[in-house]
């Protein structure tokens, strides 16, 4: 109550001020009021009467004691110090300890009268703690506030970075930072709707040989070849009038907007062959690689988005059928050359389902002392359709550009197989039997299980039957090639390289290879006679060949002077039209005179006889 009457004095004038302090000072009882310093600023009269003067500027630290000093009776000592050190808000009994000690010596035993004694604080010192406890308020709230808005902004900032983000995730390809599919045929049709009047150039370009690395190096490295293909096309075309995209695995499309000629699109479309060509480092190793691109020409090629892709898709691919790395411009009859294609492949799919596939085989013979024998044959894939044999070449191509090359090679294994054990139990005759194996059916993974299967079913000797793959598969993966013709090798089965010499880089491998024969391409053996250098390289094949002991045999011979030229150097396994062509089971079988193709004493005079099989 009288803390509320002091801390009202600044409300009064100075003679109410007066007023109030002079019936404070003749009160009852004892008051005294202190600063925070225990400085005494005011007492009452009855606090002087009872302490024997006015302590007005003493400090209260002089002559008080805390209760709990009674409690604990402490000594005299301890009562002094604690006289000098109080800190209490809260004190108890105000005394003058001096004159009491005087008097009584000791403050056992003695009675006092107790009085509670409460600091009053100063009106301004209440308003500066306000003014302290509001300026904290402020301040937290403030922090509070930039705090918040420090969130406000950084969720501003993110909400753009998502938008961001999102954006390139629908508009950009992650790898190349080139246009995603999606966003570059919008971009596509808002180019032919806004300006129908100008010439486009829609280039459609397809990496050669980028399966090989991620099959080789791994996809690692296939994901830095399209960051590096994707970074020079950004640096060529980022400030020309080009749109450059990537549609996915090795596929990149580029449009040329407003050109001026065709020329103009043929320039730029080498520059990227040449640009590819540059190699790709690695950490350890560099890349080489090729580009095949197709061109389609608005609105000449195609008048729709779809025209236009499709078409420079179509071209494409003619670049691809005439040997990789170059560009064509889209022609009409590659669109029909596509349809009889995707026609042919949809009669394929029913071939071996429907036996239709065939197996002709064409005889290998050994030349010894001028006796000739038939020793093996090659097995060569027939298709009968529509009562008409269609050779290899017709449609082999377009298997192998699908899965169904998969399937014919497996019916193909397990055909040959069978016809060995049919012609031992005929004849009595170890002959062997090599299958053409396609690239694609060296890389399949159960490819040594269908060697296997047919080798348990047909119970043929795994020592006649021979795996026949050319060379050119064989380099596409080397080290993977090594690795599976050894698997191969494991079931017994003899393995022969075809078309051999074609490439330099596999005589360097020759050595790893678990080769039992090589077969010189017949475009060397066509040279005979005509080239010396096709001669030179049949030559050092011959010699290659005893130095590592491996058989070799050449195919394609068809005149006396090659037949003459091969056996006089060394080669004496022979396979030609010279002797013959691959033929039918049934004909293989034919006996003329008592013998057969395959149980003939002697080749040469079946030939002298002009017998015509």
């Amino acid at each position: 109550m009288l803390g509320e009457i002091l801390s009202k004095i600044i409300k009064y004038d100075a003679y109410c001020k007066d007023v109030l302090e002079t019936s404070i000072y003749n009160m009852n009882q004892a008051l005294v009021i202190t600063d925070f310093n225990g400085k005494i600023i005011f007492s009452s009269k009855k606090f002087s009467d009872l302490f024997g003067k006015n302590y007005i500027g003493s400090n209260m630290n002089e002559f008080i004691v805390s209760r709990n000093f009674f409690e604990n009776k402490p000594s005299e000592e301890e009562y002094y110090r604690a006289f000098l050190n109080i800190n209490d808000k809260t004190v108890e009994v105000m005394i003058k300890y001096i004159d009491i000690l005087n008097k009584f010596h000791t403050l056992t035993n003695r009675v006092f009268i107790v009085q509670s004694i409460k600091p009053i604080i100063e009106i301004n010192e209440r308003l500066r703690k306000l003014k302290r406890k509001l300026d904290k308020t402020f301040n937290d709230e403030r922090k509070r506030l930039e705090k918040r808005n420090r969130e406000l902004n950084e969720n501003l900032i993110n909400k753009e970075s998502i938008e961001y983000q999102i954006r390139d995730i629908f508009c950009y390809d992650t790898l190349s930072g080139l246009y995603n599919r999606g966003y570059f045929m919008q971009n596509l049709e808002q180019v032919i709707n806004e300006e129908p009047s100008k010439i486009h150039a829609l280039m459609y370009l397809d990496l050669d040989g980028f399966k090989s690395i991620n099959d080789s190096l791994g996809h690692s490295y296939g994901d830095e070849v399209i960051i590096e293909i994707g970074k020079r096309l950004r640096n060529k075309y980022k400030y020309k009038n080009v749109i450059a995209s990537r549609f996915g695995g090795d596929e990149f499309v580029l449009l040329f907007r407003d050109v001026p000629n065709d020329s103009f699109v043929s320039g730029n479309a080498q520059e990227i062959i040449d640009m590819v060509k540059e190699p790709i480092y690695f950490d350890n190793s560099k890349v080489h690689l090729s580009v095949s691109i197709g061109i389609s020409m608005y609105p000449k090629d195609g008048e729709s988005i779809e025209d236009l892709t499709k078409n420079a898709d179509t071209a494409m691919y003619e670049s691809k059928e005439k040997g990789k790395g170059q560009y064509n411009f889209f022609d009409e009859k590659f669109k029909w050359r596509i349809q009889d294609e995707f026609n042919l492949t949809k009669k394929l799919v029913s071939a071996v389902p429907n036996k239709e596939l065939i197996l002709f085989y064409q005889p290998q013979i050994l030349i010894k002392d001028d006796i000739a024998n038939v020793i093996g044959f090659e097995s060569l894939m027939r298709w009968k359709k529509d009562g008409e044999i269609r050779l290899p070449g017709t449609f082999i191509p377009v298997a192998e550009k699908t899965n169904i090359i998969s399937d014919m090679g497996k019916w193909a294994i397990s055909e040959a197989c069978s016809q060995w054990k049919s012609w031992y139990e005929t004849y009595g005759k170890k002959i062997k039997i090599s299958i053409n194996l396609s690239a694609n059916q060296l890389m399949n993974p159960m490819l040594e299980d269908e060697v296997a299967t047919a080798l348990l079913n047909s119970k043929a000797d795994p020592s006649c039957i021979e795996l026949e793959i050319t060379e050119s598969a064989i380099v596409k993966n080397m080290k993977q090639s090594i690795a599976k013709l050894n698997s191969l090798k494991s079931y017994g089965v003899k393995i022969s390289i075809d078309d051999f010499g074609t490439k330099y880089s596999t005589f360097s491998y020759l050595k790893e290879l678990p080769v039992d024969k090589i077969k010189i391409d017949m475009n060397f053996i066509h040279g005979i006679g005509k080239n010396r250098i096709d001669e030179a390289i049949i030559l050092s094949l011959i010699s290659l060949s005893k130095e590592l002991n491996i058989e070799i045999i050449a195919e394609g011979v068809e005149t006396e002077e090659q037949l003459n030229f091969l056996t006089a150097n060394g080669c004496n396994m022979i396979q030609g039209f010279y002797f013959f062509s691959a033929l039918p089971v049934e004909t293989v079988e034919s006996e003329f005179e008592g013998e057969s193709i395959i149980n003939s004493q002697n080749i040469f005079e079946m030939k002298q006889r002009d017998l015509k099989i």
